[in-house]
């Protein structure tokens, strides 16, 4: 529109303000991404070490019920 009226200054200023603009959101938007995808690796990495944890804890209990079978076994024996 700018050129169109024989102001190419106005118009230049005006590309340059939109380009920043431009840029601004662009960044803001990568930035948004990528926030966003270290949440997920995170929320995964923590899905991941409970589960680990819940099959510890059940192999734990599983070993001392057994353990505890074997002391009942040996008192009951004598």
């Amino acid at each position: 529109m700018y050129e169109i009226n024989n102001d190419a200054g106005n118009a230049g200023k005006y590309y340059k303000l939109y380009a920043q603009i431009k840029d601004t959101l662009l960044d803001e938007l990568k930035s948004r991404a990528l926030t966003e995808l270290q949440i997920i690796h995170e929320v995964e990495s923590k899905q991941q070490q409970i589960s680990f944890l819940n099959k510890k804890n059940e192999l734990t209990n599983a070993r001392v019920k057994q353990q505890k079978m074997l002391i009942y076994i040996g008192i009951a024996s004598i």
